[in-house]
């Protein structure tokens, strides 16, 4: 592990059907137990395929599937990567490409959810808006995982559709 872990901004949050829940440097550690280490502090990280890596973090929860978010240690930039839990291998999904654009991205799912009671309130052209400036910011993030804050999936909105009207 080449890199530090970040000061970690702690906060909740639930839009669309994500509940997302991130911790802060002081209670991290314990949420490493079953990802990176077991319960009496072994490593459980690999080095193959699918195995969890050596400086995978986690740094929060979907608390409605208990699916980590977490930044990779290794890379300089500080990655944010999700992945699901119970698949019997690590697949890791890359939601944004640093985590400070992590936390402007959730800024942007905040800002949302104070101006709408829930996320099917959103109108469409909100949540077009809203798709094309997460992708301004999550780089090469999946735009499905921030879509979920949306209910994207529900709307007559294409995640095509959107990634065109921002490239014109």
């Amino acid at each position: 592990m080449e890199f530090s872990l970040p000061e970690l901004t702690p906060g909740q949050y639930e839009f669309g059907v994500v509940d997302l829940l991130l911790f802060s440097n002081d209670i991290f550690d314990k949420y490493q137990v079953g990802f990176s280490i077991d319960g009496d502090g072994n490593p459980l990280f690999g080095f193959d395929e699918g195995d969890w890596q050596e400086g995978w973090y986690v740094i929060g929860i979907n608390q409605n599937c208990f699916d980590p978010v977490f930044v990779d240690l290794n890379d300089p930039d500080l990655p944010i990567y999700n992945a699901m839990i119970g698949m019997g291998s690590w697949e890791e999904n890359l939601i944004c490409e640093s985590y400070q654009s992590f936390l402007c991205a959730l800024q942007l799912v905040k800002d949302l959810k104070g101006r709408y009671s829930d996320s099917e309130s959103v109108p469409a052209e909100e949540a077009q808006r809203f798709m094309v400036n997460i992708q301004e910011i999550v780089g090469d993030g999946d735009l499905y995982y921030w879509g979920m804050y949306i209910q994207l999936e529900e709307r007559d909105i294409e995640f095509n559709k959107v990634l065109q009207r921002a490239s014109h």
